[in-house]
């Protein structure tokens, strides 16, 4: 189930002066008193709801009003909610909370309160035997003596009262028979409740069925129960169908012995009145008066008969009648059943069609999807070829031209060491003159020392001489020397920067080449390494692909193979249900015989009890009546065919007792065979579930983003098969049993005794029915 609100944990006893809780508030003065069963394990939801402590409930309106309607009936008014989790089971309690609290109830359970039973807190803490029994009794009883109109449990998770911890179910049983007042709703999914309640068939018949979450599906029907249901009605209207025509043949029996007794009354009257005329003219009154009264005897005789008649064709009248209204009822027996199944029919066709169609429009859309995939990849595939190819056409080229680069490099190279070595010679050269420049113009310098010495002399001595001009032409033309020397070293430095410059930008030349390989390089790498991871996407497409035909061929296989063993099972039941049948309308036909044969018994002890009175009084006349109506019923009884019948009719039931035997283990052995052979198939299964799962996982990184929704639901799909198959078989991730190797037959042993109990419960209930006619067959008198 969804689980319902969860109720607080029993509070202890307040101390005084404490404030007490909302659900259990007392008078300060009774603080320190013991509190009772309903305030310590349940929640008083209409007193909450009255408070306004419970949120609305908004669009489950049809559900609280289907609720409150199936408990203000007079019978079956226990309802059993019933949805997935989640399915709003919770909700619609409250919502009824609120109604109760409102008084927008039928009047059957207006002024009730509704309760809400903590299941856990009943459990919790109990530390000895009986504890949890003695919890619950004392919590039913006092919901037995609530005040007002009386109270609704609420039972969350119904099905853990049937079995350990709690079993609960005969209490509850107890309590729902012996107090009208109390009503109970119980809340479970679907599957625990048909697998946990629906085994005791006492407690399944209190609580009546609300199914929640499914007004988006077609209306379902229960078959097998309706079925059963309808066959069990069938069979009763059927028993009493033939105790009626065992009391007409009765009835026409008697009617003939009375018609035949009547014809000899007449006869007899005749005789008597001739011989009463005879003994009247023959003067013989005493002989006249006896036979006046024998005439009185045989009229009160023949109206007793005529008034016996007239009972029993009234009797066998009504028999016909109420037969009529039987064979009536088993017809809207049938054609209710016949209409229930043809709705189902119908509505499990549309479903079917529904599901038929979403399945084929998700495998078109899967397989277009894949189509699409595969598409892409082709494609992809193909522009990494030629994106490859590009690639390695222009590492080629890079290549070449890095190879003529390089070559055009090395030219230059060697034409600029050469130049340099030029350039080298022509500064060696250089500065060899420009040493001799310069020891010419220390030289030069000393003398235009010693010529300025001479000159000053000259000058002081000879202010006027001629010489002075020509040392001052020599001074310039050491000056031009100089300038002529400074232009040389200026061109030598400016050719060593040239020469530099050239240098560098030949070196970021190569930096740059190398970066443009390394970069071509990774990306010719990368190209590859997407090449790789799209062949890897195609082939987990293609493993993922193979594993969900796989597994579609793996479901189609079961369902052919455990159908065979199904159908094989149907007919066995059908030919038990024949058995059944059989042996119930021999048991029927040998008790009626044997009622007639104790009929004719009781009536030969009559007729000689009458014979002894008659003889003792000396009514000889009557005596010998007497006597002749005994041999005639004597020798009826030793010549009736009853008794041959009779014997025949019980070997008849030993013969169908013994076929319904060998049916029911017919039907244990296709038990063991449908467990083994379903075992087997959950054991493929599970395999074929790990193949997807893992397909799955590898494809699902690399989908897109609809293709990955998909892909998750199918992963979630599987997974929630692969644990149900863990669960139902108690394996562990890898299919493997989890107990030791010592307990594993022992523990398989357990299993699959419990899956054969599980299944044959409905083989078992369809053998109850014969069993219950033979029982009152059994009880019926016999002779």
């Amino acid at each position: 189930g969804d689980g319902g609100p969860p109720p607080p944990p029993p509070p202890p006893p307040s101390p005084a002066g404490s404030e007490a809780p909302a659900s259990a508030a007392a008078p300060p003065a009774a603080a320190s008193a013991p509190m009772g069963a309903l305030q310590l394990y349940t929640r008083d939801l209409t007193a909450e709801a009255g408070a306004g402590r419970l949120a609305p409930v908004i669009g489950r309106e049809a559900a609280v009003r289907r609720v409150a309607a199936v408990l203000s009936l007079r019978t079956k008014n226990n309802p059993a909610l019933l949805g997935a989790p989640g399915a709003g089971k919770a909700a619609v309690v409250e919502g009824l909370a609120h109604l109760l609290a409102n008084g927008d109830v039928p009047q059957a359970v207006r002024g009730k309160r509704l309760i809400a039973v903590d299941l856990g807190a009943l459990v919790g803490g109990a530390t000895r035997r009986g504890e949890v029994e003695a919890r619950l009794r004392a919590l039913l009883s006092e919901a037995q003596q609530a005040e007002g109109e009386g109270a609704i449990l609420y039972l969350d998770e119904l099905h853990s009262l049937v079995g350990p911890p709690l079993d609960a179910a005969p209490l509850l049983k107890a309590a729902l028979k012996a107090s009208p007042k109390l009503r109970c709703i119980g809340a479970s999914t679907l599957e625990q409740y048909r697998l946990l309640v629906e085994t005791d068939a006492a407690l399944e018949r209190r609580f009546q069925q609300v199914l929640l979450g499914a007004e988006q599906l077609p209306v379902e029907v229960d078959l097998p129960a309706v079925r059963e249901a309808a066959e069990r009605e069938v069979a009763e209207l059927a028993a009493e169908r033939r105790l009626l025509s065992g009391e007409q043949l009765r009835s026409l029996r008697r009617r003939a012995d009375i018609s035949a007794e009547l014809e000899e009354i007449a006869t007899q009257r005749e005789e008597t009145t001739a011989a009463q005329a005879a003994a009247a003219a023959a003067e013989d009154y005493a002989r006249a008066a006896s036979l006046s009264e024998r005439l009185e005897t045989l009229a009160a005789r023949e109206g007793a008969l005529r008034g016996e008649e007239a009972r029993e064709e009234g009797g066998y009248d009504r028999a016909a009648a109420r037969k009529g209204e039987l064979v009536r009822s088993e017809e809207a027996a049938w054609a209710a059943l016949a209409g229930q199944c043809r709705a189902c029919l119908a509505a499990r066709r549309a479903l079917a069609g529904e599901a038929g169609e979403e399945e084929a429009a998700r495998l078109a859309a899967e397989e277009r999807a894949v189509e699409e995939e595969g598409e892409a990849l082709r494609k992809e595939e193909a522009r990494r070829s030629t994106l490859s190819a590009e690639a390695t056409a222009a590492e080629e080229a890079m290549s070449a031209a890095l190879a003529d680069e390089t070559r055009h490099d090395v030219a230059d190279r060697a034409r600029w060491e050469a130049r340099e070595r030029g350039l080298a010679e022509e500064v060696a050269a250089l500065r060899e003159a420009l040493d001799q420049k310069l020891a010419e113009q220390a030289e030069c310098g000393v003398s235009v020392a010693r010529c300025d010495a001479a000159i000053e002399a000259v000058e002081v001595r000879l202010a006027a001489s001629a010489g002075a001009a020509e040392l001052r032409s020599k001074l310039d033309a050491l000056e031009q020397a100089g300038a002529l020397s400074a232009a040389i070293a200026a061109a030598l430095q400016e050719s060593k920067a040239r020469h530099e410059a050239t240098a560098s930008t030949f070196a970021a030349k190569q930096k740059e080449r190398a970066a443009w390989v390394g970069a071509a390089a990774a990306a010719v790498h990368e190209a590859e390494s997407e090449v790789e991871r799209r062949q890897g996407a195609q082939r987990g497409a293609a493993r993922l692909v193979s594993a969900s035909s796989s597994l579609a061929l793996h479901r189609s296989r079961e369902r052919e193979q455990c159908g065979r063993i199904l159908d094989a099972l149907a007919d066995c039941r059908a030919a038990q249900r024949r058995h059944g049948d059989a042996v119930v309308q021999g048991e029927a036909e040998a008790g009626r015989l044997q009622l007639e044969v104790k009929g004719l018994q009781d009536q030969r002890a009559r007729l000689e009890l009458e014979l002894k009175l008659a003889s003792s009084s000396r009514k000889f006349a009557e005596a010998a009546e007497l006597s002749a109506e005994l041999k005639a019923l004597c020798v009826k009884l030793d010549g009736d065919e009853d008794v041959a019948l009779q014997q025949q009719v019980l070997e008849q039931v030993e013969t169908e007792k013994a076929s319904l035997a060998a049916e029911s283990a017919r039907e244990a052995a296709l038990q063991r065979e449908l467990q083994q052979e379903q075992r087997s198939l959950d054991r493929r299964r599970f395999d074929l579930l790990l193949e997807h799962l893992e397909a799955v996982r590898a494809v699902l990184p690399e989908a897109e983003a609809a293709q990955a929704e998909l892909l998750s639901a199918e992963l979630e799909q599987s997974e929630a098969a692969r644990h149900e198959l863990m669960r139902r078989w108690a394996w562990d991730t890898r299919g493997r049993p989890k107990r030791p190797a010592g307990e594993e037959k022992e523990g398989e042993g357990e299993a699959a005794a419990k899956a054969a109990a599980a299944t044959q419960k409905e083989s078992k209930k369809a053998r109850e029915r014969p069993s219950d006619e033979d029982r009152d067959a059994s009880s019926r008198p016999a002779g």
